[in-house]
């Protein structure tokens, strides 16, 4: 039951940020006991469905659990670029408050997803992977997530995020740093232009 499962959280120690996702019909009826026995000093949690209500299934992934794992992560459970940018606040993570905005806002009909936070802290706590590569323009994001499919298919998971991180994104961050030069620039260029087409079209 949802108090049992608050009892035991409470027995842990004090520690600084407590982020909870639950995808289970009636989920949300843990919200509440999760967030008055937490002993973190902030606490998040990110239901499926109202407490009296179920949540839906599938044949691969329960759908609310996959979006907010999917804002988290940055791509959804194939490696495809998100239906937007989760990150609302351009800090270049995802907190939890936007993870499960993410989720939220593409959810199944047949959900009723709710969120509750200890605190406005709580809502901000994230977890440590700070995926700077993924709001880099849509069509460099595809051409490097395609490009990597194949290699999902035949390497093991653990060896491909270590040759990912330790040798590849190196040096997409170089590319993505001259991306945004150059986005930069073009900006500069552009602006005059569209401010003049705006005002011819609205007089």
């Amino acid at each position: 039951m949802a108090s049992d499962f608050a009892a035991k959280l409470a027995q842990l120690p004090q520690f600084r940020c407590l982020i909870v996702m639950m995808e289970q019909c009636h989920s949300g009826g843990f919200n509440a006991p999760i967030i008055a026995s937490s002993p973190s000093a902030g606490t998040s949690v990110a239901s499926a469905c109202e407490e009296h209500r179920s949540s839906i299934g599938g044949p691969d992934f329960d759908p609310f659990a996959r979006d907010w794992i999917a804002a988290v992560n940055g791509v959804d459970p194939y490696g495809t670029a998100l239906a937007s940018n989760p990150d609302t606040d351009g800090s270049g993570k995802v907190s939890a408050k936007e993870a499960f905005n993410y989720a939220d806002y593409i959810h199944h009909s047949y959900d009723t997803p709710v969120y509750n936070e200890s605190c406005a802290a709580a809502g901000d706590c994230h977890l440590g992977k700070i995926w700077k590569w993924v709001w880099w323009p849509w069509w460099y994001r595809k051409i490097v997530l395609e490009r990597l499919l194949p290699y999902r298919e035949v390497m093991p998971e653990p060896e491909l995020y270590e040759r990912i991180h330790e040798k590849l994104l190196p040096s997409l961050e170089e590319i993505g740093t001259y991306l945004d030069e150059r986005s930069e620039e073009l900006r500069h260029e552009l602006e005059p232009r569209i401010e003049e087409l705006i005002k011819e079209a609205m007089g």
